[in-house]
């Protein structure tokens, strides 16, 4: 149970509380928020069994004898949005099957060598453990169970967050800033967004222990008679790295400056080495977790032990910065200036890494690079992501919350309590940090988003408790209402007119849901003609995934920095301009069919980012440009029919049995 530490006598009396501070307006807020993720969840799973119901070929039929509960190791769920979730699911169900702790590698996969796997295991420990309860309660496979709870599975996470979070925080923050935040992390379509039903992913899990780190560091600094808050903070800052260093690194670049600015000029609150190793251990405790005692993998891109020093001596840099602003000064200064030197270079060593082993930070890769920039959707700059987006669609997704960044500078500018303002600008900079590379790439936006929901929470609380300091004009008190209302019902007045406009009706697939469904087709068709054993097929990255998928089959390329290998194998194989080429590649990796369809057909994009030219028209010399016009089709590679759905114009599918290329002569 986490503390609640009470900030009478810190300098917020509760008699200067807000008349909205009540218990009942924190319990509305919880119904409200619960209603609005009930709603949106019971919407989106009849959409996905409406969609998994529409198909041209007979669904497989369960079997408990299979690793995915279904007949030919196939599956059936089709989630358009869920391209990493099938990964999860997959994993998950081979962890069941096979009674792994661990899942290290995913050998269909840059088939047939396979390849490794660095994610955090902690979603299929969650995945495996929701499933079994799952098929207890249902009597489905266990692997079926795993699949069909896979899309829900977050769902009971998101309401845990949206419930014990504001609560946790109640005495420090006061029930009205909390019933905002409740609000905010179940209605705000950033926060939510983390968390749909038909999404399993990591990225809500990492995004709530960052927003429980920052919230918990300011809440140490209101509330500083409890140093535990920094304990909690850390031990939060250390499961957001297990869970994906890639997003919390960013954001615990943000947290360090507003913390250093916060130290110097506001605050003298020295609870930050309990923080570090607190950050610290828990850090090197997950990693440990996670490896040992198998190979111990050492990858920049997730949690890493070097990361575990960086922590302990960002701690002890905001101590020091912290004994400065309160006048204290350690008799021997030699032995400090060793000290800051030593925890500089330990925050520095993971930079220091790549210069050193190129390998352990494959994302530098020119090839990788190029693909994630040019030719991935979420590396689009936040201007060219809305300039493709619907109005309707923008109204819910570009989300209010970034504009606290103005009363965030009024209240640094007023004389409210140092604490309150160290609170303030620790929250705020580890939001702005990913806002501003959410301007560059839109996949940072519903995670730098939903870190404002610390800021929303520490404003409300400061203007609840220090009202004596801040005088608010009739003007602001207006904005500050509306602002609260379109920022509560941005998202749950879609949620209403979908509900009104679709009662009574049947959902009707959307053009997103026959493309999933059409290369489900496509894969139970090749996975029909591969016969008993799973067969490889090349194909587009994402298009690749799904065949894996529906079709338990292997593939060559797939869009994760684990595969770099995979993925430059299917380019030169897309790329090949000689028969022979490509004949060679498809022996060597044992590729039974290649899937070039019209939803993903990739003829293009392979081909320049092995020429590292920018996006343009596709080469007219080349293998898949021959295989999918249908211009230059070798003896060896056998057409085979595929139908493709009226609902997507124009679609195709250039399908080719391609086994007689290992045939000797």
């Amino acid at each position: 149970m986490i503390p609640i530490p009470s900030t009478r006598g810190s300098g917020s009396p509760s008699s200067s509380r807000a008349w909205f501070d009540t218990p009942l307006i924190f319990i509305l807020a919880v119904a409200f928020s619960c209603a609005v993720i009930a709603a949106n969840a019971v919407a989106r799973l009849e959409s996905i069994k409406v969609a998994t119901a529409t198909t041209r070929y007979a669904l497989p039929k369960l079997d408990a004898g299979s690793p995915t509960g279904y007949s030919g190791g196939r599956r059936v769920l089709v989630m358009p949005r869920a391209v990493d979730g099938c990964h999860w699911i997959m994993n998950a169900q081979r962890m069941a099957h096979e009674g792994l702790l661990r899942v290290r590698t995913m050998p269909d996969d840059n088939a047939p060598a396979g390849r490794s796997l660095h994610w955090s295991n902690f979603i299929l420990w969650w995945m495996v453990g929701l499933g079994s309860i799952w098929h207890g309660l249902t009597g489905l496979p266990l692997g079926a169970a795993i699949e069909d709870s896979g899309a829900w599975c977050l769902l009971p996470i998101h309401l845990l967050f949206a419930i014990v979070l504001p609560w946790s925080l109640r005495k420090v923050f006061g029930w009205g800033a909390s019933a905002l935040l409740t609000i905010g992390i179940g209605a705000s379509y950033g926060f939510a967004s983390l968390f749909f039903v038909g999404s399993p992913d990591h990225h809500g899990l990492v995004t709530g222990c960052l927003l429980m780190a920052s919230l918990f560091l300011a809440a140490g600094m209101v509330a500083p008679a409890s140093r535990s808050w920094f304990a909690w903070a850390g031990l939060a800052t250390g499961a957001a790295l297990w869970i994906s260093a890639a997003t919390a690194i960013p954001a615990l670049v943000g947290l360090g400056l507003g913390a250093s600015l916060a130290c110097l000029f506001f605050n003298s609150e020295n609870s930050w080495r309990i923080w570090g190793w607190s950050a610290g251990l828990s850090s090197l405790a997950f990693y440990l977790l996670e490896y040992f005692p198998g190979p111990m993998g050492l990858r920049l891109e997730v949690n890493h032990p070097l990361y575990s020093f960086a922590l302990v001596g960002a701690g002890e840099i905001l101590a020091t910065f912290a004994s400065v602003r309160s006048g204290r000064r350690n008799e021997n200064l030699k032995r400090q200036l060793v000290s800051l030197v030593l925890a500089a270079s330990a925050v520095l060593a993971p930079l220091l890494v790549v210069p050193a082993d190129p390998d352990a930070f494959v994302l530098h890769d020119k090839f990788l690079y190029a693909l994630h920039k040019d030719y991935i959707h979420e590396f689009k700059t936040l201007w060219a992501w809305v300039a493709l987006q619907h109005h309707e669609a923008l109204l819910v997704a570009l989300s209010p919350l970034p504009l606290l960044a103005l009363p965030v500078v009024r209240l640094l500018r007023t004389p409210v309590p140092p604490s309150w303002k160290s609170a303030i600008l620790i929250t705020a900079s580890t939001a702005a940090g990913l806002t501003a590379l959410a301007l560059f790439q839109v996949r940072w936006l519903n995670t730098a988003v939903s870190l404002w929901l610390g800021p929303l929470a520490v404003v409300a609380a400061c203007l609840a408790t220090q009202a004596r300091h801040v005088r608010l004009a009739r003007w602001e008190k207006a904005v500050c209402l509306l602002f609260i209302l379109f920022f509560s019902l941005q998202m749950p007045q879609r949620i209403v007119r979908d509900l009104i406009e679709h009662r009574g009706k049947k959902p009707v697939p959307t053009s997103e849901d026959m493309a999933v469904v059409f290369a489900r087709d496509t894969a139970y068709r090749i996975r029909a003609l591969g016969g008993r054993e799973p067969v490889t097929v090349a194909s587009g990255p994402t298009t690749t995934t799904w065949l894996m998928y529906f079709g338990g089959l292997k593939g060559l390329g797939t869009l994760y920095w684990e595969n770099v290998d995979g993925l430059k194998t299917a380019a030169n194989l897309y790329a090949a301009t000689d028969e022979e080429d490509a004949k060679k590649i498809l022996v060597d990796h044992h590729v039974a069919f290649v899937a070039i369809l019209s939803t993903e057909p990739f003829t293009s994009e392979y081909a320049r980012l092995l020429q590292g030219q920018p996006p343009g028209p596709p080469p007219m010399d080349t293998f898949a440009w021959g295989l999918a016009s249908g211009s230059k089709v070798p003896p060896w590679a056998r057409f085979i029919p595929v139908p493709s759905p009226a609902e997507i114009d124009p679609s195709w599918a250039a399908v080719y049995d391609v086994r007689s290329a290992w045939e000797k002569k």
